[in-house]
């Protein structure tokens, strides 16, 4: 890919907290599925596994997916087929998802503490953490720990005004 194509890219992007929500295609799940890059439908009708999948085929980013809890779903009415641009925002009072930052890289996860005692040392970490971007949250550092983030549609027009 072309670096200036590139550049421009993230520059319009603006380097805000936006994520794709989509629905995962497993015939009979409820599961969410937040992507740091816009998937797009993989077809799978060659596979064995096809039939166990709606339109047989599977959401695909190459940037990671992480599972947000199974309660948004009444908040945002997704279907199989919908891809839902949201953003994230921090919010510690009624979060739907947990971020914290550990040397240079940033992970994301729905499950918040995972206590690990080591030798004297007490360590407290995301449980099941995916990475996303470290460019995206910029104010959350090693320092302020986990942080918790609300997942909101995201309107573009509302924020230009």
């Amino acid at each position: 890919m072309n670096t200036k194509k590139h550049n421009q890219r993230k520059r319009r992007r603006g380097y805000k907290n936006l994520f794709w929500l989509v629905k995962s295609t497993k015939i009979g799940s409820n599961l969410l599925e937040l992507y740091n890059k816009k998937p797009y439908k993989v077809d799978y009708s060659y596979s064995d596994i096809a039939e166990y999948y709606y339109n047989k085929s599977l959401w695909y980013s190459c940037h990671g997916v992480s599972y947000p809890d199974v309660k948004l779903l009444d908040r945002f009415s997704i279907t199989y087929d919908d891809i839902v641009l949201v953003e994230l925002v921090i919010d510690n009072d009624n979060p739907d998802m947990f971020i914290q930052r550990k040397g240079d890289n940033l992970f994301i996860s729905n499950d918040k503490v995972r206590v690990i005692k080591w030798f004297s040392k007490i360590i407290t970490e995301l449980k099941c953490p995916s990475r996303i971007s470290p460019k995206l949250f910029p104010e959350i550092t090693e320092e302020s720990g986990i942080i918790g983030v609300r997942i909101e549609r995201y309107n573009e027009k509302e924020k230009s005004i």
